[in-house]
């Protein structure tokens, strides 16, 4: 592995390592709660779960209540008779458990002065208490314990009947878990006893569940408005007193009953169903009894003090947590997360994915990735709530985004510097895709020179001096422009190097910097289309009045030393080597020839399927072996019976025939158009014989 990858891959690694770390040890923490209040929101606007029927039935002090007779205008602890008349007619239609989500501390029997006004309430407990059908609630806060009144605790059997009502908060005052045990000290020694939902869960046959890794049960509330049957107070005694049992086995018969308060601002609790809320009394069962017609001047003062039957709030009645917990120990639909070795296990397996993502891919397609991957890991989370499994969620998000971030910025400063510095250096004379290429692996470029077999191309605009001498300065800038902008683009198609641009002359390089095994190929190709181009281009020209000539092309291959070459304040990317020489000397034998393009045998030898047609050897000024050349055509030009003319007329004077120079004489009078025929009857006329052409000029 090269060193600068192995640095990066180890700086990856540290960087995902360490974001894992702090997100699951320091920032998650006092948090780590919001996984399941987002996952709650996110199930009920997504994928609501639909729950087994609710066990747990709810007895509501609600608001209606306070407004009916013969409740308005009494504090609750004269309520006692009409609370013991439900409570009765609850357990008779076959209630498995009825508990008391309220605490009576004290009794109407010492503020009125008949002694026996709580006499209904504690016949209704005594009779109950032998089935362990009635559970009373107590409480502790701040070590100050609250328990109903002694008179209601003899009568409902005491601590045997008496379960705490607490519920946890976690470190945000968020409501997350309901107790399943409670310890108390009494005696010198540490009591533990079940909490108020396990032991009405109890009671009514269900299991005991395993505790959630941290402790307590993980509440599940339900998505849907009414999963929990809520019965106003009110209305049930009006059912009472009306002798209505049917209606009462109809929706209480083996329920577990919570008798609680369901009001706008007293004993509520904010609970990770926060985010799915829904307003108190929605989606009710049917009443038993209709309700009586609401006095104006209280709907009014209500209205004008800013309250509402139907609003969704943050918080929820402290007694649907206590219904949800006897729900989910029922149901066996409590949450379940992950234990601390997976949660975290993940954690750091998603910030390793990420800190991939954005170390081997580009920002432009890891940051989409990344961002589609976490609407990936976030629907998973969410069909996974469905079943009540609860992944984690913002932890995985935010070492992942961060790890992401870091990493962007570590390229961006140190591993990309290399690589922006190749594509500012090469970008003026390499086609993007090779910049792009050697931006990925720099180590293809070997800097400082190598020897290594070529294509080497020039091309020169004939005329182009003449045109800057007698035409103005913009027409010039215009047309050169267009013109290289041309031939540079058409080189870059090819996956040629541009060398050097000097006026009008272009010199490109083929298989440097990278190494194109197909490089002769590419070269002659490429000197096709800029042969193509400069000729429509001429045309063009020409029709507008700006006098240019033909465009000379010379293509030769050989090995020689590429690299960068200079000093510390400059350097060029070039080629040097004796087949760069020829390629330059072949560009400039096509003025004698009368051809466009001249390509060395050298090449057409490396080019499977070359087409072409021979020009002869040519022995290059200051050469004494001769190089053989061809003119490169396309497969219709070579099969047409000019050019098959040609190539006999060329093999009769090849080998050294007499009739050659009538044979040529004969081609050009029909072909009066084609200068390489031409050239050669005049040399045939001269004297010379033979293909071996000496040059005496560049």
């Amino acid at each position: 592995m090269k060193r600068d990858s192995l640095r990066d891959l180890l700086v990856a690694l540290a960087v995902a390592v360490a974001v894992a770390g702090a997100t699951v040890t320091t920032w998650s923490g006092p948090y780590r709660g919001l996984d399941v209040d987002y996952l709650h929101g996110l199930r009920a606007a997504l994928a609501p779960a639909d729950p087994a029927p609710s066990r747990a039935v709810v007895v509501a002090i609600d608001e209606a209540t306070f407004r009916a007779a013969p409740f308005a205008g009494l504090p609750k602890v004269m309520w006692t008779p009409q609370v013991a008349k439900v409570q009765d007619a609850v357990v008779a239609s076959g209630a498995a458990v009825f508990g008391w989500d309220l605490i009576l501390p004290t009794t109407a029997a010492a503020y009125v002065a008949d002694r026996d006004f709580d006499r209904p309430l504690l016949l209704s407990l005594f009779r109950h208490k032998a089935g362990g059908r009635v559970v009373l609630g107590s409480s502790q806060v701040r070590g100050a314990a609250t328990y109903p009144h002694k008179s209601f605790s003899w009568a409902a059997g005491g601590n045997a009947n008496i379960r705490s009502l607490d519920v946890i908060a976690d470190a945000d005052g968020v409501v997350r878990r309901a107790p399943l045990g409670l310890k108390f000290k009494g005696d010198g020694k540490v009591v533990e006893v079940p909490g108020m939902a396990l032991e009405l869960a109890r009671r009514a046959g269900g299991a005991d569940p395993d505790p959630a890794p941290g402790g307590g049960l993980l509440l599940n509330f339900a998505d849907r408005p009414g999963a929990v049957p809520t019965h106003s107070l009110a209305d049930l005694l009006r059912c009472a007193e009306a002798g209505n049992t049917d209606y009462f086995k109809q929706h209480f018969k083996n329920a577990v009953v919570l008798f609680g308060q369901v009001l706008d601002f007293e004993d509520r609790k904010v609970t990770s169903a926060r985010l799915a809320a829904h307003p108190d009394g929605a989606a009710p069962p049917p009443p038993c009894t209709p309700a009586p017609a609401p006095d104006a001047r209280t709907e009014a003062a209500r209205a004008a003090a800013g309250l509402r039957d139907q609003v969704a709030r943050g918080s929820i009645p402290g007694v649907y947590v206590h219904a949800t917990a006897v729900n989910n120990i029922l149901a066996g639909d409590a949450l379940r997360p992950l234990g601390p070795p997976l949660r975290q296990g993940t954690v750091f397996a998603l910030a390793l994915a990420a800190a991939a993502a954005a170390l081997l891919l580009s920002p432009a397609l890891s940051a989409p990735l990344l961002a589609l991957a976490a609407a990936a890991w976030t629907a998973l989370a969410v069909a996974l709530f469905r079943g009540a499994v609860v992944l984690p969620l913002l932890d995985p998000l935010v070492a992942g985004g961060v790890t992401a971030v870091v990493l962007y910025a570590y390229r961006f400063t140190v591993a990309d510097r290399d690589k922006r510095f190749l594509r500012t250096a090469f970008a003026s004379y390499v086609s993007p895709n090779l910049v792009e290429e050697l931006a990925r692996d720099p180590g293809m470029l070997k800097l400082g020179g190598e020897r290594r077999e070529v294509t080497s191309l020039f091309t020169d605009l004939e005329g182009f001096t003449t045109l800057v001498e007698k035409t103005d300065p913009q027409t010039v800038a215009r047309v050169l422009n267009a013109y290289l902008d041309g031939v540079v683009s058409i080189v870059f198609d090819h996956q040629g190097t541009i060398d050097k641009v000097i006026g009008d002359a272009v010199s490109v390089i083929f298989s440097a910097p990278l190494a194109q095994p197909d490089h002769a190929r590419r070269a002659v190709d490429c000197a096709r289309a800029i042969d193509a181009f400069a000729r429509d281009f001429t045309r063009r020209q020409n029709a507008d009045g700006v006098p240019l000539g033909k465009t000379r092309i010379g293509v030769n291959s050989g090995v020689v030393l590429v690299g960068n070459f200079g000093g510390s304040r400059f350097f060029d990317y070039t080629a040097h080597g004796d087949a760069i020489n020829t390629a330059a000397r072949l560009e400039g034998v096509n003025k004698y020839l009368g051809t466009a393009v001249c390509v060395a045998g050298t090449t057409a030898r490396l080019c499977p399927g070359f087409t072409g047609r021979p020009v002869g050897d040519l022995v290059l000024k200051g050469k004494t072996e001769a190089v053989a050349a061809f003119e490169p055509l396309t497969p219709e030009r070579l099969a047409t019976g000019a050019v098959r003319d040609y190539i006999t007329a060329f093999g009769r004077m090849r080998d050294g025939d007499p009739g050659a120079e009538a044979a040529f004489a004969d081609l050009v009078a029909r072909h009066p158009d084609d200068p390489l025929a031409a050239f050669h009857l005049a040399r045939l006329r001269a004297g010379e014989t033979g293909t071996t052409i000496v040059l005496r000029d560049k």
